[in-house]
């Protein structure tokens, strides 16, 4: 009686343990399934939601330094359907698009920020990530790509090209990381940088050696570069660098409809 009562015991502690183990593997499958299926997302406003890219499907391929890049001169007088001459030397502010996106979205948002008298230009990135415009590569390998694409398109205009020390470099994104690497990639062509949500690590005398005398800085109060953005104008100071901070309202990582509208005293203020 006594052996058989230990053979029950036995059973029933390997149906236990199977039973365990099961419950366990299916626990882990289940895991893995939602973990899969689960949407990965940032937010580009505080409304909607949108796909981060898959990795897979970032590919990234050089870009023709002309392609798809526009340069237009801001309103001189109004009423806005005169024809507009740029002034001969104008002030070129040179907008850089972000990560996986194009040049009309991130131009149009900012179009009305720019001074009277000045030009935008916004050149497409020198890598692309799937069907949209990236950038890729050193500072160097980026500053080369700009040169090439803003000085066909003011030569195309008749303008000065020797542009030495006047002009404004705007980026949103990965953009305002490549704006500062560019900045430091030429030494003395670019004023003043205006960087949009991005949590930039910077060296400020590096940035004073590069001959860049102000610095905008601005994000959306939710976007996650907002504290280090915010934190950045007393570093640049304390190297010589006068900079501001602007916000851009209550939404995250994007740029709002009214994004020209907050900006205009500050890039006005960049570009003096």
């Amino acid at each position: 009686m006594v052996r058989g009562n230990a053979r029950g015991a036995q059973r029933r502690e390997r149906v236990r343990t199977t039973l365990l183990s099961l419950a366990l593997a299916l626990a882990a499958l289940a895991v893995a399934f939602i973990a899969g299926a689960a949407p990965i997302v940032t937010r580009a406003s505080n409304k909607m939601p949108v796909p981060a890219p898959e990795p897979a499907q970032v590919e990234l391929r050089a870009v023709a330094p002309n392609a798809s890049h526009t340069m237009e001169a801001a309103a001189l007088s109004s009423p806005p359907s005169l024809e507009v001459t740029p002034k001969p030397n104008p002030v070129v502010v040179t907008m850089l698009h972000g990560m996986c996106s194009d040049v009309e979205w991130s131009c149009d948002a900012v179009r009305g920020a720019t001074p009277d008298g000045a030009l935008l230009s916004c050149p497409a990135g020198n890598a692309t990530c799937g069907d949209r415009l990236d950038w890729a590569g050193e500072g160097e390998e980026k500053a080369t790509h700009l040169d090439a694409a803003v000085g066909a398109e003011l030569a195309r205009l008749g303008i000065e090209t020797e542009r030495q020390g006047r002009d404004v470099l705007m980026g949103f994104s990965r953009g305002a990381f490549v704006a500062r690497d560019v900045a430091m990639a030429r030494p003395g062509r670019y004023k003043a940088l205006v960087l949009i949500g991005a949590a930039l690590e910077m060296d400020p005398k590096r940035l004073a050696q590069a001959g860049i005398r102000r610095v905008v800085l601005a994000s959306g109060d939710h976007d996650h570069a907002a504290k280090t953005m915010r934190a950045l104008p007393p570093r640049l100071a304390a190297a010589g660098i006068e900079a501001r901070y602007v916000s851009l309202g209550p939404v995250y990582h994007t740029l709002p409809p009214d994004t020209a509208r907050r900006l205009k005293d500050a890039l006005r203020w960049a570009s003096e």
